[in-house]
């Protein structure tokens, strides 16, 4: 296993604002996460997982898609057995052929206590198995904390599911993990989510507050709210800049442009408040939706209020374009998707539910070249 270590000083690029931020921020990162987030690049054998259900959970899991209901079972991983809650994954993908799950680890004890918590993707969106990691490739570029992931051979009853992404799922174990403090947690509470108090809606309809577990209060996000309607521009930026990690914001917007994720920008949003720096930051996540067909227009309007005011104001969209390119290079993208294919190979497309989607690797992988060509053409001419 090759370690590929997520946290890195990314050197001079981006100004005296950008190694002042990296300098405070991502210190802390190296401190607290170097050694707990290696990304690992398995070999063509690749780890085997197997769910073994409680009584008859196999089954009643199957038929209750439209429920989130717990089965109990035990998870074999790595040469260990561990007691785990079951439940499925998802929205319409319940509906699939190939499910995915969550998984909540519990220590052995009673009562039990949860220890951890993983989802298990079908990556029914993305058979080639290459987008979600290649987006996580260029998310590690731009030295961004987001979740483990990597690709296992699923059994459920000794019965071969075919390949699965197993993603580390962003909660209290994703933050306990890498020593950063238990606070604000909060993810888009459904699509079309958007940075503004003035459509009526308010912080606690467009966001959903996962952490802590026993506190309501949106207050934090709610001043954010309030400062991005005031407006963002050159003499009010340091409004906005003493509540949010502009240049982590920057980052993600660069990166979601370059491998077109428009799912996270205007959906599968993860916003955490780091005390320690006391700004709030984004995490990546559920970033299978990606690559698809043809990049987004660069600084198109998404009516997401923060990504597009935060585009109109020169230095940051001098830094926004300038990051896209110093992040982006065709033939390094090219090589690392070829090793991404390479790991998992014409395998991912198949397994017992192959012909239920009628897909073909090799065009899956040649899309994602076309979409990455693509956006290197439209950066020479930006």
């Amino acid at each position: 296993m090759v370690q590929r270590f997520r946290c890195r000083w990314l050197g001079e690029a981006g100004g005296m604002a950008l190694k002042a931020r990296r300098t405070v921020y991502g210190a802390l990162i190296l401190a607290t996460c170097a050694p707990l987030e290696p990304t690992e690049w398995p070999t063509r054998e690749l780890p085997v997982v197997e769910i073994l259900f409680d009584g008859d959970g196999a089954e009643e899991i199957e038929n209750a898609y439209l429920v989130d209901r717990e089965y109990g079972a035990v998870l074999k991983k790595g040469g260990e057995r561990m007691r785990c809650y079951v439940s499925l994954h998802g929205g319409a993908t319940r509906t699939y052929p190939k499910r995915s799950y969550r998984i909540v680890t519990i220590d052995d004890e009673y009562p039990p206590v949860k220890s951890g918590k993983w989802i298990y993707s079908s990556q029914y969106t993305d058979p080639s198995f290459c987008r979600y990691r290649l987006a996580d490739y260029f998310f590690g570029r731009a030295d961004m904390i987001r979740p483990r992931v990597r690709p296992v051979r699923l059994y459920i009853e000794g019965v071969y599911q075919g390949y699965y992404l197993e993603t580390e799922a962003v909660d209290s174990f994703f933050l306990k993990r890498r020593r950063m403090p238990i606070s604000s947690l909060y993810k888009a509470a459904g699509p079309d989510v958007r940075f503004t108090r003035r459509t009526g809606m308010v912080a606690e309809q467009a966001f959903e507050k996962k952490l802590p577990e026993d506190d309501r209060c949106f207050a934090d996000i709610d001043s954010l709210l309030r400062i991005i309607d005031q407006g963002i521009g050159e003499s009010t930026r340091s409004s906005l800049e003493a509540l949010m990690d502009v240049w982590n914001a920057l980052d993600y917007y660069a990166v979601a442009h370059l491998i077109g994720h428009v799912d996270g920008m205007t959906n599968n949003i993860c916003l955490y408040y780091d005390p320690r720096i006391r700004k709030f930051v984004f995490i990546p996540w559920d970033l299978d939706l990606t690559f698809d067909v043809l990049p987004l227009p660069f600084f198109a309007a998404l009516n997401n209020d923060l990504f597009e005011k935060m585009a109109r104001v020169p230095s940051y969209r001098g830094y926004l374009v300038d990051r896209m390119r110093s992040l982006f290079d065709l033939d390094d993208a090219l090589g690392v998707l070829d090793s991404l294919y390479g790991v998992t190979g014409p395998e991912a497309c198949g397994g017992p539910y192959a012909g239920l989607r009628g897909v073909d690797c090799h065009d899956e992988i040649e899309s994602i070249r076309r979409f990455l060509s693509t956006v290197d053409s439209v950066l020479v001419g930006f």
